[in-house]
């Protein structure tokens, strides 16, 4: 274990050395450091001397904590500690930078090489517990070989067809309207409750028969996905897609693109072949005319009909989540979907869908990826990782 261990320790101590070193070629006033600095640099140095010192002298400390007996609960927990670790240091460096960078950029500066630092041992600390825990066996890859091989083989083609792309412009035209701009990203206090779902769910798993799970999670998905998209009033997601909502009727009569799926609908009730004209997407005109058939014109209701069919979309992404990592991961990519169309919604009646709040997507994802990763393989069995407990 002595070797094992000493390299990642002296890995952490040259990546505080670099932080240090990052804090010194940051300019100072009057070309002297100042106190607040030299804090910063004295707390880095000292958790350099720490991380030296467990490599030197591998304490038998670590050795009582990562036996098997304590690896299950203590294994777990800090597991997840540095995993909330790691969204903490994230979400603190994008606020200094982001938030408010009139009155921030300056404490960004000289405390981004400290908080990129810690990010960095909140990741690294993960995978080492993970390491401990199961250990690591690359023999296992070479069961999967195969997919490996053709996934490397896909996005390396993907890769070259980008780069060819973005050095030859081929292909690429200006937007001379708006049919490219960005569309709403995912909002960070849905990214939280999306993590906090997920989290719920994993402790669920421990407290409940995996029978109730299966049966009543996903219906618990779907409900959750109707309930709040019908939760926005139709006067807010008035748009250029609707008529003006005004008395007598107080109906949301279709306008543009869907008055016109919706008079192809009219015209299949009444057995006209869609107007002399070859119908786009079929199938929504269909689903349009079955709600005719049961609703009337009763836009509302038919809007209804609508939300209760895309509810099932939550769903199939709940089931891809689970098939392809778990159902934590399954349902963190559900509430997703769910909080990011109901933001779509909200901000529908401003015609253009612009970015609400810029930045957080840009390290949304692999947090993300990394925490339903750590967060359950602490719980996959040997045949399912390649990580196991070492007898």
């Amino acid at each position: 274990m002595q070797e094992h261990r000493s390299w990642f320790f002296y890995l952490c101590a040259l990546e505080g050395a670099a932080a240090i070193a990052a804090l010194f070629l940051i300019p100072s006033e009057g070309g002297r450091l100042s106190f607040a600095r030299l804090a910063l640099i004295s707390f880095i140095a000292a958790i350099c001397v720490a991380w030296i010192y467990l490599g030197l002298r591998n304490p038998r400390v670590l050795d009582h904590i990562f036996k098997p007996v304590y690896l299950r609960r203590r294994g777990a927990v800090a597991a997840y500690t540095c995993v909330l670790l790691f969204l903490t240091f994230g979400s603190l460096l994008f606020l200094l930078r982001y938030l408010n960078p009139e009155s921030s950029l300056s404490a960004y500066q000289r405390l981004s090489p400290l908080l990129w630092y810690l990010l960095i041992l909140s990741i690294q600390l993960s995978f080492y517990l993970l390491l401990l825990y199961k250990g690591f066996h690359p023999e296992t890859l070479l069961s999967n070989k195969q997919l490996y091989l053709s996934t490397l083989f896909a996005f390396c083609l993907l890769l070259l067809l980008f780069l060819i792309i973005a050095f030859t412009r081929l292909g690429l035209t200006p937007d001379p309207a708006y049919w490219g701009e960005p569309g709403v990203p995912m909002l960070g206090w849905g990214f939280i409750l999306a993590l906090i779902g997920g989290l719920c769910v994993l402790w669920i798993t421990f407290n409940a028969s995996t029978r109730s799970i299966n049966l009543f999670l996903p219906l618990v998905i779907y409900l959750f996905a109707i309930s709040v998209w019908l939760s926005v009033p139709t006067d807010v997601v008035a748009n250029s897609f609707y008529m003006p909502i005004n008395p007598p009727t107080f109906q949301p009569f279709p306008y543009s693109d869907a008055g016109y799926y919706d008079q192809m609908a009219q015209s299949l009730l009444i057995g006209h072949p869609y107007q002399g004209q070859i119908p786009t997407r079929p199938l929504y005109i269909f689903l349009l005319t079955v709600l005719h058939l049961l609703f009337g014109e009763n836009y509302r209701n038919i809007i209804l009909g609508q939300t209760v069919v895309l509810g099932t979309i939550p769903v199939v992404f709940y089931y891809l989540g689970k098939k392809l990592h778990s159902q934590v991961a399954g349902v963190m990519i559900a509430l997703f979907f769910i909080f990011r169309e109901l933001t779509t919604l909200m901000v529908s009646s401003k015609g253009l869908q612009k970015c609400l709040d810029c930045g957080w997507h840009i390290w949304i994802a692999p947090a993300l990826a990394h925490a339903v990763h750590v967060g359950t393989a602490i719980d996959t069995p040997y045949s399912e990782s390649h990580f196991r407990l070492e007898k």
